[in-house]
């Protein structure tokens, strides 16, 4: 423990009300387990969600999107998470450090030991308020320099966190206060809802325009495959039935079909810098964006990593993004794809991203994102891919995929509608963002004056 760190912290962070040390307001402080690439389960039918830090978001909530996953038999009991358990990320990059969420859900999950399980005393704390105040004091940055720097990340280890003197109004007054942000939780959750659905029902515009019906079908473990077609490629995933139905759709298309590979001759990766070489990276700059930074539709720099101009023009001076490049995920989430636009440069990417430079003579730079982002290119992306549980796609499956291209006035069409959708889903955020950000300054007000 870095007592030096821990008296500015008390000095920083004035309030008026009494403080307590966060360990004598819990019943459990403990982290969860590791579990590498051996250890992990390919989806929820064999396995549990493993709550890692990605799993919890920027604006304070917890998603099981893209989540890692255990085999069931590995967890003892108490791995379970209980409801009501706040989940604090203890490692990361030290802006992020402090992020915290309530379990509240109704699944079975567990969680790594980068996350810290806390069991509040409910006779001294209600749970969302300790989650709130710890959002609060990562906001306020004082989380980093209260952790401990390590390998390019940082962390605060259960001692630490349970020296940590948080305010504790009475439990009345906590209440209160949750009340008012689990308000304006509520209703930026609802135009979030409303905004994400105008990107999502794209996916039926999308699949309208080229005359395509499917089936929807819920992933399982046993399904029959004719002996020719298993022969071809003996993979359990690659046959999936979703997979073999849109596949047979797009044969079944009258309009032409182009591969990537005729659009984008050129498949262009990206790569990491040396991990531990701090000499590479910087605290602003030159962004390097990963799988996290590419939306549908979009990039989001919320999290980005940043590397020198030295790393940007020579180790990875092929992969420097232009105005129009289209980023594609190639690992984990596969397929998602977004267009760089002005404000996201200068730029460079990582090796879990490709990019692509189609021609526009062809096909048209958002009609192919938007096909792509559909429920039928996010499946076909998927098919060809290898790996267990670190999926990805390689470069010659990638330029293998097949695009459907309707006429240019069709796809024209399409995109007029996706820039109508996307335009009304941005007010609809920047709404969202104004209620949240009103509601915490009105919480930090009453905490700290």
């Amino acid at each position: 423990m870095d007592y030096q760190r821990y008296s500015l912290l008390q000095e920083q962070f004035v309030t008026r009300y009494q403080k307590d040390l966060v360990r004598n307001i819990v019943l459990r402080l403990d982290t969860g387990f590791a579990a590498g690439g051996d250890d992990q389960a390919f989806d929820s039918i064999t396995g549990i969600p493993h709550i890692r830090p990605l799993n919890l978001t920027s604006d304070e909530a917890l998603t099981i999107e893209d989540t890692k996953y255990v085999p069931t038999d590995r967890p003892k009991t108490t791995d379970y998470i209980q409801k009501g358990e706040v989940l604090f990320n203890n490692t990361n990059s030290s802006i992020w450090v402090g992020k915290s969420v309530v379990f509240t859900e109704d699944y079975r999950a567990c969680c790594s030991n980068h996350i810290t399980r806390l069991t509040i005393d409910l006779e001294k704390a209600v749970p969302q308020y300790i989650a709130d105040v710890f959002n609060l004091l990562r906001r306020k940055r004082l989380f980093e320099f209260y952790c401990v720097n390590f390998n390019n990340q940082a962390g605060i280890n259960t001692e630490m966190l349970g020296e940590l003197p948080i305010p504790l109004p009475p439990l009345n007054i906590q209440r209160a206060l949750v009340a008012d942000l689990d308000h304006a939780r509520t209703t930026r959750k609802a135009k979030l809802a409303e905004a994400n659905a105008l990107l999502t029902e794209m996916d039926a515009v999308v699949m309208r325009e080229l005359g395509i019906t499917v089936s929807s079908y819920e992933p399982t473990l046993a399904f029959g495959v004719r002996l020719g077609d298993a022969l071809k490629r003996l993979d359990v995933h690659y046959h999936q039935p979703q997979y073999t139905q849109y596949s047979r759709r797009l044969d079944a298309l009258t309009i032409p079909k182009l591969k990537i590979s005729q659009l984008s001759p050129q498949i262009i990766g990206g790569a990491t810098p040396e991990r531990d070489n701090h000499n590479l990276y910087t605290t602003e700059g030159i962004k390097l964006l990963r799988i996290m930074n590419v939306a549908p539709y979009e990039i989001d720099l919320t999290d980005v990593k940043y590397i020198t101009e030295d790393v940007h023009n020579r180790l990875l001076a092929r992969s420097q993004l232009r105005v129009g490049d289209i980023l594609m995920t190639i690992t984990g989430r596969v397929g998602t794809c977004a267009v760089v636009t002005e404000d996201v440069l200068p730029a460079n990417i990582n090796q879990h991203l490709v990019i692509l430079r189609i021609d526009t003579r062809l096909c048209l730079t958002d009609y192919f994102v938007a096909y792509m982002n559909s429920e039928m290119g996010r499946a076909l992306s998927n098919r060809p891919t290898t790996g267990g549980t670190r999926i990805a796609l390689d470069y010659q499956a990638i330029g293998n995929l097949e695009i459907p291209i309707p006429p240019l006035d069709i796809q024209q069409q399409l995109i007029t509608e996706l820039h109508t959708r996307r335009e009304r889903a941005r007010q609809l955020r920047q709404e969202a963002d104004k209620i949240w950000q009103e509601a915490q300054a009105r919480f930090e007000q009453a905490l700290i004056g």
